[in-house]
């Protein structure tokens, strides 16, 4: 039941952020990288021009996220007892670092937005798409760290 808990607490800080910053971020920051004139997500991601797999896509995002939160959730888990016994703001940079710096910035994924992205990725993906992206990350992990911290504060099931 613990565990549970955790996780929908877990689930219900990420979900939300991951849709609001991803929307966000799609409609006002790099919508022009998926298909503007110069569309270098389209070398790489699925993207509205391709309609099926964009629907696809769609369709499988919210999944996709259920069981990234289970994941990372679970992970969270594990150091449960040091989030605990933290301070909110320590709580909320531990979770932080985990998700936005382990799990983004240094990703072993090349990808925009992670170190091995820098070194692997053809130059066409320029700095500065990189660095939209991990803004993306950090901004979106910064705000899930802190909806996460709160609700594991204020349950006293899983202070007990």
């Amino acid at each position: 039941m613990l565990y549970c808990r955790f996780i929908l607490k877990y689930t219900l800080a990420h979900i939300p952020t991951y849709l609001f910053f991803g929307i966000l971020g799609y409609t006002f920051v790099n919508h022009d990288f998926y298909i503007g004139s110069e569309p270098v997500f389209a070398s790489f991601l699925v993207t509205p021009n391709q309609p099926e797999l964009w629907n696809s896509a769609r369709i499988w995002m919210i999944p996709a996220q259920f069981l990234r939160a289970l994941i990372i959730g679970s992970t969270m888990f594990l150091i449960r007892e040091s989030l605990f016994q933290s301070s909110f703001y320590q709580r909320t940079f531990i979770v932080f670092c985990i998700y936005s710096l382990v799990g983004g910035l240094a990703s072993d994924v090349p990808a925009p937005g992670t170190i091995e992205g820098l070194v692997y990725m053809l130059p066409n993906i320029e700095f500065s798409v990189h660095f939209i992206v991990l803004t993306e990350v950090v901004l979106q992990g910064f705000i899930s760290s802190l909806i996460f911290s709160y609700l594991i504060n204020k349950d006293k099931f899983l202070n007990a």
